[in-house]
């Protein structure tokens, strides 16, 4: 096995600035490739199309996140490495497979469609190609060689838009952007993800009982977190594909991806302070965690309030530009998602530091709030205003987020302060 010695490890890393600006461009590249997909679907195809692709991701994606159990943040905050990556590797095939079947579950059960249950299938095995690809991630982000995460990011964006191209080409489908995402990741997967990792470490899975069952104990609360945040994120979708059709869950979404640029950065920065936060945490260098998580908080502030300001002056012009004059008539929504976004922004810094701490348990806790805020006021607000009482809703939602991740970073601070 080929393995680097503590020496070369050191001197492999990156410093946090080059850390972000790879992870930053990675990220970035990434995105941009997700929304070319929506973009694609919504000028070549319809905003029932788009609508289809939203659903997928929106039916797919909580199941996913409870079960990929945000391994790979565990992973970057595990310095001592209490399990090695053949555990974490082990788990991640045993709950992959598991949300395969219970996706397969949900389109018997629902009420779809051929072709809508067609795409929710097919996202949910590039999903279960993604997940692979992040738990390899997770070693290679503990060794914080972001640069190499990054790579493997912008090669899957560059093959996704050559592939997605041909397939849509010969289909004439969302089936064939779909299958061009699926051949990209697995040629990424097979050729760039797999024989990195090998450079710390072996690409085998290990299925120890006891073992898993210690890392389930550790990490389910972290994959309910995520289930719940990724289910505040699609609950107003839900709301939407049953009160006005898939047609207009198609717009909205389309709207609010371009809000995607901001999150970008956001966690471009969070990924690349992770690694840091949870070291100088668990070296009690609490001066330091509080310095660098100012320097986020402020960070997030900035983004959110440049955001707002663009996004109020010229809305209608970019969404014309970018979709069409038929997307600028929700110019009023667009203004109200990056409120929201502005929220997010800087609750999801706190999310990462939180993390970075190894407070694990109330997570669940802020979640659930903010899920039950999501459905209350989805229902009350959409009777009222249609998509832009969604808009509403989402708002307040993230404002509710972001209060219970101040309360929680508070008394994390007020905690450390304690210590010293």
């Amino acid at each position: 096995m080929k393995m680097v010695s503590e020496q070369t490890k050191i001197s492999n890393q990156k410093s946090l600035s080059k850390n972000f600006v790879w992870t930053f461009s990675g990220n970035i590249i990434y995105s941009v490739c997700q929304w070319f997909i929506i973009v694609l679907l919504a000028k070549m195809g319809s905003g029932h199309m788009v609508g289809q692709y939203t659903l997928g991701l929106a039916l797919t994606a909580p199941i996913y996140m409870l079960l990929n159990l945000q391994l790979r943040s565990i992973q970057a905050t595990d310095p001592k490495a209490s399990f090695s990556f053949s555990h974490y590797l082990g788990m991640r095939i045993l709950t992959s497979t598991l949300a395969m079947f219970i996706i397969v579950g949900i389109i018997g059960f629902g009420d779809y469609d051929t072709q809508t249950s067609m795409v929710i299938l097919l996202i949910s095995i590039s999903k279960y190609i993604e997940s692979i690809g992040d738990v390899i991630y997770g070693q290679i982000q503990k060794e914080e060689r972001m640069d190499q995460i990054s790579t493997a990011l912008i090669l899957k964006s560059i093959l996704s838009i050559f592939f997605i191209c041909i397939s849509f080409f010969i289909f004439g489908s969302i089936y064939g952007v779909i299958i061009g995402l699926i051949s990209s990741w697995l040629l990424v997967l097979a050729f760039y993800e797999i024989p990195i990792l090998r450079k710390y470490t072996h690409f085998r899975p290990k299925f120890s009982w006891v073992d898993l069952k210690s890392l389930l104990k550790l990490s389910f609360p972290l994959g309910v977190v995520m289930m719940l945040i990724s289910l505040n994120t699609n609950i107003p979708r839900y709301f939407i594909e049953k009160t006005s059709g898939i047609s207009a869950l198609g717009y909205f979404s389309a709207i609010s991806y371009i809000m995607v640029a901001g999150s970008t950065i956001v966690n471009a920065l969070g990924q690349s302070s992770t690694p840091k936060l949870a070291s100088y945490f668990s070296l009690s260098k609490y001066d330091e965690f509080r310095r660098l998580m100012r320097k986020l908080i402020f960070l997030g502030v900035i983004i959110g309030v440049t955001g707002l300001s663009i996004v109020s002056l010229f809305g209608k012009k970019i969404l014309t530009i970018i979709y069409s004059s038929d997307y600028a008539n929700y110019s009023n929504v667009f203004i109200i998602i990056m409120l929201a976004s502005s929220f997010e922004f800087i609750s999801s810094f706190l999310g990462y530091g939180i993390t970075s701490a190894r407070h694990f348990k109330i997570q669940p806790i802020i979640s659930l709030g903010v899920v039950i805020t999501s459905i209350v006021s989805c229902y009350v607000f959409s009777m009222n205003w249609g998509l832009t009482g969604i808009a509403y809703a989402i708002t307040l939602t993230s404002f509710v987020q972001l209060l219970g991740n101040v309360i929680v970073m508070f008394f994390i601070i007020k905690s450390s302060k304690r210590r010293i």
